[in-house]
């Protein structure tokens, strides 16, 4: 039950930056989310978990994850452009 409801607030903070963001319709961003975060691979969805819902440091997660500070940032972008593009495609 608790991972559940970590994963729920995952996908509300997730939701909320992108709602913040971005112009996109708040219902359909809620399902589309969903499904984009589950079809991240799990190293680099725990890179934009920890950016945008745990709200650390690029530094820190480069730290927790054992890679350099670039690659949070190369991971973040893509990912996060990757959602808001499918997002908005539909």
């Amino acid at each position: 039950m608790l991972d559940r409801e970590l994963k729920t607030e995952h996908i509300r903070a997730a939701l909320k930056y992108l709602y913040d963001y971005t112009d996109i319709e708040i219902v359909p961003l809620m399902v589309c989310l969903k499904y984009e975060l589950e079809n991240i691979p799990a190293f680099e969805r725990s890179v934009v978990l920890q950016r945008y819902n745990l709200d650390l440091e690029v530094n820190e997660i480069a730290n927790n994850m054992g890679i350099s500070e670039a690659k949070v940032d190369n991971i973040c972008s893509y990912y996060v452009r990757r959602i808001v593009k499918n997002i908005e495609k539909d």
